[in-house]
């Protein structure tokens, strides 16, 4: 039968993506073989693998939302039994990850609510809606909790705030999937090819050396392969010749291989050559030092081979009559004539590397030393414009499998790794903002259940022992907790020092009353001594000071101040060392501004240091940032690994839907995102309220006192679009149901009898405008509660 055009098969009111969907019209009127086969043998679980695969872990926006218009279309053909099978299979497997897929999830979101507006009626809502107002139950808790203790940490956007983005320790894939901004610029050819790849798949490009990337090189006689350690999303490719030599280069060929190898030594084999795929060309001029490529569209390269194809001839060479090259030894430079390669003069093998000294009997013209590599010709350094790209590559046997497995333990460990790292910084501004705004008192009502031992120890004091003053304590416990690693070492020092001192001092107090003028005046003079060096050089200049230099300046005998006399010896060590620290704490303070060179190279290489460390906000930053590349690399190997398994077990959805549906309630994870928990509960909220509208009979028996406690609830962290939402379902409850009514009705009272809540009175006046059943007592409730202002 001919095919009707597209314009005259429409009716009046059709929209084209249905018939698109439903087939092209045949004279007879019947849809075309193709989607008859397609609506014929297209069954639940083929959609639910469908709706999983492109609608909910779709790679881009664009892509879910397609797939969610064919979804809808598709499930439009089923029967009443099947659309009831589909719906709950979704509610209990996929709706279970909304919340660690976060603003990723809105199409799916939104597809299920239009399954509830459409096939409501046909839909058994009484199981679905408490798996439904449960996850709604257990994401506002996490919401409210979560946000509402850390608002003013993770809501801060700017660099000069202690917050930020580096704050928030979620796992969402919405999240780890976003690129942040770097502060290097980039070039517009880097931006360019940057719109091949998803911003998820490929960091931002950048230029870097090939060395800094490469996990092992091995070389052939003309060629250099090298292993790199991550995947790249290759650009441009530069190279440069230093002190260029004998053959002259003039075109290097590029290749690559977009999957990673074990052993670098498998690059070079035979069995690898047909993998390698030639993406471009570096020409180098004659006695040009530098040369670049830019590829017209980025490759994925895990391995890169250099090629060196043709050579320029030395203007001054000159040629043997059978046509070859003269070869001249490397070390005396003569010519060499032995078939072998063996200079008469010298003695050196000129075919010789002169680096490892291997011989290459197979290639005696080879440009590389297969060993290690070394050229005689120059050095060639290669920098790559090229942006990390994810390690996750399909599996293809059970090697590749085991790789996979590998790979996701490692990132699992690094990302743990980070994610503890960066919680540690955000503890600390934590505190810090804490301290700042007068939140870091603790409640110690408490206190007053415990005995005195338990309470001392609870407020960091030390245990009552003797020689324990009471005055010291508060000093001691401030000096406690602002002492650090660094500092105890030289407290104790310190302590030390003083003990010291003090037994010194008693002596010389018993030397001046037993042993007169003589002895009384050496013991003063030491007493003196030692408290003159403590005021000016602190306790340090008492550290260095021997015992046998004292107990003999105690045992001298004679009086004299003499140079001789160890005593004086002591003292003037003691004031030599408090001139030194006194001088080198004057060059310290006056930085590159003193007269000296060696203060001046000091006070830079302060500064240099103080640069080369990262700001806090910096810091955190970079833990965040590799953190969610860390995630990103997670996910996407998981993906891969889901996909191996579900293939090995021939089953498109990976789990068998139960029959008749079991809810699970707790089954549901919580997004604790700060960017995306808010839209998480708007969307599970927008469900179940469509679920109340499209059948209360069913779903009233999930309506709770917790339940109504969190539609009432609205902090300041909550976004308007979702407290509107909230007084919907409020109104939608109590103007439908009897039982939701008396139990809103009941928490209304309370609210206004104790704290006048004006989230309370907003609702209740917009009730008393209603026609329901119950009205008259909300009406009633609203006369007492104007009774009393």
């Amino acid at each position: 039968n001919p095919v009707k055009p597209l314009d005259e098969t429409m009716h009046h009111g059709e929209d084209e993506d249905d018939l698109l969907v439903g087939g092209y019209q045949t004279q007879s009127n019947r849809p075309s073989d193709p989607e008859q086969c397609l609506l014929k043998y297209f069954t639940v679980d083929d959609l639910l693998a469908f709706i999983k695969q492109f609608v909910l872990h779709g790679r881009s926006k664009d892509l879910r939302s397609i797939s969610s218009n064919v979804a809808r279309k598709l499930a439009s053909q089923f029967s009443s039994i099947d659309k009831n099978r589909l719906f709950a299979c979704l509610i209990d497997g996929p709706f279970q990850e909304v919340g660690t897929l976060g603003h990723a999830s809105n199409i799916f979101s939104d597809l299920l609510r239009y399954f509830v507006e459409s096939f409501g009626t046909e839909l058994d809502l009484s199981n679905v809606s408490l798996c439904i107002a449960s996850s709604l139950v257990n994401q506002a808790t996490t919401l409210n909790h979560y946000l509402g203790q850390n608002q003013e940490l993770l809501g801060s956007k700017h660099e000069s705030d202690a917050g930020g983005l580096g704050c928030d320790l979620s796992n969402c894939v919405h999240c780890h999937k976003q690129v942040l901004p770097k502060k290097a610029t980039k070039s517009k050819e880097a931006d360019a090819g940057t719109l091949n790849f998803l911003p998820e798949q490929v960091r931002p490009y950048q230029k870097g050396r090939l060395e800094a990337s490469t996990a092992a090189s091995v070389s052939s006689a003309f060629s250099t392969y090298n292993q790199l350690k991550f995947r790249v999303a290759l650009s441009q490719v530069h190279v440069t010749v230093s002190d260029p030599r004998g053959r002259l280069v003039k075109t290097i060929g590029v290749y690559f291989s977009s999957r990673q190898v074990g052993d670098a030594s498998i690059l070079k084999s035979a069995k690898y050559t047909h993998l390698w795929q030639r993406c471009g060309t570096l020409s180098l001029p004659r006695g040009a030092s530098e040369a670049s490529c830019k590829l017209k569209t980025p490759v994925i390269a895990a391995n890169l081979k250099f090629t060196y194809e043709e050579f320029y001839e030395k203007a001054s060479s000159k040629r043997a009559p059978d046509g070859s090259f003269i070869l001249y030894c490397p070390r005396c430079t003569r010519q060499v004539h032995n078939a072998h390669g063996v200079c008469g003069n010298c003695g050196e093998v000129a075919f010789q590397c002169r680096k490892c000294r291997h011989i290459n009997y197979d290639r005696l013209d080879a440009f590389l030393c297969v060993e290690c590599g070394y050229c005689t010709a120059g050095g060639f350094s290669y920098e790559l414009t090229a942006g990390i790209a994810l390690n996750a590559i399909a599996i293809l046997d059970e090697d590749g499998f085991q790789k996979s497995m590998a790979m996701l333990r490692i990132a699992n460990k690094r990302q743990a790794d980070l994610r503890n790292s960066l919680k540690k910084k955000v503890m600390v501004v934590l505190q810090q903002q804490r301290k700042l705004q007068g939140d870091h008192m603790e409640n110690l009502d408490e206190m007053v259940l415990y005995g005195p031992h338990l309470k001392r120890a609870f407020l960091g004091g030390m245990p009552k022992s003797e020689g324990f003053d009471e005055d010291e304590e508060p000093n001691r416990k401030s000096a406690g907790s602002s002492r650090t690693r660094g500092l105890s070492s030289s407290l104790e020092r310190a302590s030390a020092t003083s003990s010291r001192t003090r037994s010194l001092l008693s002596l010389a107090r018993s030397l001046r009353a037993e042993g007169g003028d003589s002895l009384g005046s050496r013991g003063d003079f030491l007493r003196q001594a030692l408290l003159s060096a403590g005021t000016s050089s602190g306790p340090s200049g008492f550290d260095s000071l021997e015992d046998s230099d004292i107990l003999n300046a105690l045992s001298a005998s004679g009086a004299s101040a003499s140079g001789s006399d160890p005593l004086s010896r002591i003292v003037a060590n003691i004031h030599a060392r408090a001139r030194d620290e006194g001088r080198s704490a004057r060059t310290g303070a006056s930085g590159s501004g003193g007269s000296g060179g060696g203060g001046r190279s000091g006070s830079s290489a302060s500064r240099k240091d103080d640069k080369s460390k990262l700001s806090p906000f910096e810091e955190r930053h970079r833990l965040y940032t590799q953190m969610r590349e860390a995630e990103r690399e997670c996910y996407e190997l998981n993906r891969r690994i889901d996909a191996w398994n579900r293939l090995n077990k021939d089953c498109l959805l990976g789990f068998i839907p139960p029959t008749p549906f079991v809810a699970k309630p707790f089954a549901f994870m919580p997004s604790t995102c700060s960017v995306c928990s808010m839209q998480v509960t708007y969307q599970i909220l927008s469900l179940l309220h469509a679920v109340y509208t499209a059948n209360i009979l069913q779903s009233e028996h999930t309506v709770t006192r917790d339940l109504i406690k969190i539609l009432l609830k609205e902090s300041e962290c909550l976004t308007p679009r979702l407290k509107d939402l909230k007084r919907q379902v409020i109104v939608t409850l109590a103007s439908t149901s009897e039982v939701a009514s008396k139990m809103i009705l009941a928490e209304l009272r309370l609210r206004l009898d104790a704290v006048q809540d004006v989230t309370s009175a907003e609702i209740l006046g917009k009730l008393v405008q209603l026609d329901f059943p119950s009205v008259q007592e909300y009406i009633e409730l609203a006369m007492v509660t104007l009774t009393r202002l």
